[in-house]
């Protein structure tokens, strides 16, 4: 069912839609040529870099305390929860598909 053969019905349709554009003349060049000097005049870049330094910084720390008590975690054994090593009725192992090894524990 499409107007052109071996075109689909949607091609026709995004064609169809295309938007109209202006005609590139000396007068819209210039024109676009102000409104870039304006932005450009109006927006500082060295301010919206100086804004995201102390963000990025603190995320960076947010995340390296993290990593740090969670390799200290888990090289001591210190997150795992004693009720489940301790007192556990019942264990199994599996593994998954990705090759990691898991232990399933159960307790009253």
């Amino acid at each position: 069912m499409s107007m052109t053969p071996g075109r689909e019905h949607l091609d026709e349709l995004l064609d169809q839609s295309i938007p109209r554009t202006t005609p590139i003349t000396t007068d819209v060049a210039d024109e676009i040529m102000r409104l870039q000097v304006a932005a450009a005049a109006s927006v500082g870049s060295s301010s919206r870099r100086r804004r995201w330094r102390p963000v990025a910084a603190g995320f960076a720390a947010v995340l390296l305390a993290g990593g740090v008590a969670t390799a200290a975690a888990a090289a001591t054994g210190q997150w795992t929860l004693p009720w489940a090593t301790n007192n556990a009725v019942a264990s199994f192992s599996f593994t998954l598909p990705s090759g990691f090894e898991c232990e399933q524990r159960i307790a009253a």
